[in-house]
């Protein structure tokens, strides 16, 4: 079928997180539950739709007469890392209630922030997905100096009018409210300047921009103001310092490459030599945790490409 079925799965505040279900032509006559695709959106974990699928994976899914589901998020600020994993519960408990999936066939997909999610629905689903792939993932390095370090010479070229808000960058400044659902329009509004106050749209927007220039990624991932600021004294002070050891026991929890453990699900990891919005070594990582714990995983380096997938590529997970 071409047109998804739009469900509400978890409902926040006056914020309710959907999800879209697409299921194969073949779904009428079928007696048993479907195998599922699980695709977590792109978007930096800050904006982004479950609008935003990967076609190719849907397709695909749908040859094989399994279903398609785009799940949205909450999206950080004023949201946490916390606040996904809880969504992620909320998604596990609802789909168990679709007589047509089987949650016991979930394989758990992700592009570029969503493979964050889809490395904590991996690691904290329940039932646990049975397989996991990743393009252009982030999320398998975040102690990672890029994450924590201020980028002041990319101030002007990044924000522009909006740097005088490298500085104050809470929720309640900015004007955020808990959002699960944010379109990707920022080609639009990327040369406009922003006179007054900075509207939704553009302070949204330019988030994710913000938090690379401030050096404040982490901290709006764990709800800690300073957290980022800790690890980059530690860091400057000894570039060899163990950074899994300074984070607190209670936000280990948020980070995947502290977390990944025999039990996770195999794997296909596909990242562009060429992407220059994450960078490669956030697979790189993933795969080498998976391979020191001896978890089945294929990992593939696809030699100028960006940050995409599209339907040309030889690269392809075997369903």
């Amino acid at each position: 079928m071409s047109e998804p079925q739009t469900f509400v799965y978890s409902t926040v505040n006056e914020c309710e997180i959907r999800l879209d279900l697409y299921l194969p032509a073949a779904h009428v006559s079928q007696v048993a539950p479907l195998p599922v695709v699980l695709f977590f959106h792109g978007g930096g974990v800050f904006r982004g739709s479950r609008k935003s699928i990967l076609p190719e994976l849907k397709d695909a899914a749908l040859s094989k007469n399994w279903a398609f589901i785009s799940a949205d998020y909450r999206l950080l600020l004023p949201s946490t890392g916390f606040d996904i994993l809880t969504d992620i519960a909320a998604l596990c408990t609802f789909l168990s209630t679709l007589p047509t999936i089987d949650t016991t066939r979930i394989l758990v997909a992700g592009h570029s922030g969503g493979a964050y999610v889809a490395r904590q629905a991996a690691i904290h689903g329940t039932p646990r997905p049975r397989a996991f792939f990743s393009v252009s993932g982030q999320g398998g390095h975040l102690l990672n100096p890029a994450y924590f370090t201020p980028k002041p010479y990319l101030q002007k070229k990044l924000l522009g009018t909006y740097k005088k808000y490298s500085t104050r960058n809470s929720a309640e400044f900015l004007g955020l409210k808990v959002c699960s659902d944010f379109p990707w329009d920022w080609q639009e509004k990327r040369g406009k300047k922003a006179t007054g106050e900075v509207p939704e749209i553009g302070s949204r927007t330019w988030l994710s921009s913000m938090a690379s220039v401030t050096g404040a990624r982490l901290d709006f991932l764990t709800g800690k103001q300073g957290f980022s600021k800790m690890l980059l004294e530690a860091y400057s002070k000894d570039n060899e310092v163990d950074l899994a050891a300074l984070v607190p026991q209670d936000l280990k929890i948020l980070f995947p490459e502290l977390m990944i453990g025999k039990e996770f699900p195999p794997s296909f990891v596909l990242h562009g030599t060429g992407d220059k919005n994450v960078v490669m070594r956030e697979s790189e990582k993933t795969v080498k945790e998976l391979e020191r714990m001896d978890v089945e995983c294929e990992f593939v380096a696809a030699e100028n490409w960006g940050h995409g997938w599209s339907a040309e590529t030889r690269h392809k997970p075997n369903l």
